[in-house]
């Protein structure tokens, strides 16, 4: 009796997604840290209430998508369309 050997193709590309989610969250907390070293002295330096508030949100945003567990298209789009 032969044992079925796993399809190392198959294999292969069930690793590589994983690879990229991983790689995207480790993007994503590099972000965050460096993002904090970035906002306070944008906030502190800005006298606008709207644009502090922007910087907090967009922020906020970039933690949420770190915090929640997103399928990683989603967590992708939103951390290309951030900038925006």
């Amino acid at each position: 009796m032969s044992t079925p050997h796993p399809n190392k193709h198959t294999s292969s590309v069930i690793g590589r997604g994983d690879w990229r989610e991983d790689f995207l969250q480790k993007i994503l907390l590099l972000s965050a840290v460096v993002g904090l070293f970035a906002l306070f002295p944008a906030v502190i330096g800005e006298s606008d209430l709207i644009i502090r508030a922007i910087y907090i949100i967009v922020y906020a945003i970039l933690v949420a998508i770190i915090l929640i567990r997103l399928p990683y298209l989603f967590k992708a789009s939103i951390f290309i369309t951030l900038p925006l």
